[in-house]
């Protein structure tokens, strides 16, 4: 279930090298006060693996993509183990020599900004790409930002008839693409986890392995 971020978790630092998310023993701050990153991790799988399927529900019901709803589907997924689930982080935070994310003071007005412009898109199948890097560029909590983001960039993109295969990146290397199968493709459903809405088997689908992004476009079936 590891995200883009859980691949380099241990370089996820804060700016000035203050966490008020941290426990003095250096693990994130948890509802059942586990100490052992370890421990914190596989919590956070067991919570996902049972919350998913009410985050995907509550993306189903929604009308429009907003940062309110970008922060209530972290909230679903998280609730169980961090008290802070669903609300934006308080610090800067960045992967040291790596990557910066947005400033904590940023995150509001641009997350619902890029959200805007997702909406009013008129090609989102060719802009997806630098949408999913401008709303990975938010980083918007202190954790699950890649598992959030996948959940709701795969709802977004099967909201527009494209089915999105966000499978394990390489980090910085954030793309996208889409196009149309030749074939009739079959509905596959949602793994369990939040890894977005995967295409199995169909040897017409757009795959960019190892990018961040693929997808098809739905088609009716025959």
């Amino acid at each position: 279930m590891a995200g883009v971020e859980d691949s380099l978790c241990e370089e996820l630092v804060p700016e000035g090298g203050l966490d008020p998310y941290v426990q003095q023993s250096g693990a994130l701050r948890n509802r059942f006060g586990l100490t052992d990153p370890g421990d914190i991790k596989d919590a956070e799988a067991a919570a996902l693996q049972y919350r998913s399927p009410e985050a995907m529900n509550f993306l189903k019901a929604q009308t429009r993509f907003t940062f309110d709803v970008w922060k209530q589907v972290h909230r679903i997924l998280f609730q169980d183990l961090y008290d802070w689930a669903g609300e934006p982080r308080s610090i800067n935070m960045g992967r040291e020599g790596k990557i910066v994310f947005n400033t904590a003071a940023e995150i509001p007005g641009e997350s619902a900004a890029v959200l805007d412009r997702v909406e009013r898109s008129a090609d989102f199948a060719t802009d997806m790409g630098a949408f999913y890097a401008e709303m990975n560029f938010q980083h918007p909590f202190r954790e699950g930002n890649g598992r959030t983001l996948k959940l709701l960039f795969s709802a977004i993109a099967f909201r527009r008839g494209l089915l999105l295969d966000l499978g394990p990146a390489e980090p910085g290397r954030i793309h996208g693409g889409a196009r149309p199968l030749a074939a009739n493709p079959r509905r596959h459903p949602h793994p369990g986890g939040a890894h977005g809405l995967r295409q199995a088997g169909s040897p017409g689908r757009h795959v960019l392995t190892g990018s961040a992004m693929a997808s098809r476009r739905l088609l009716p079936h025959p």
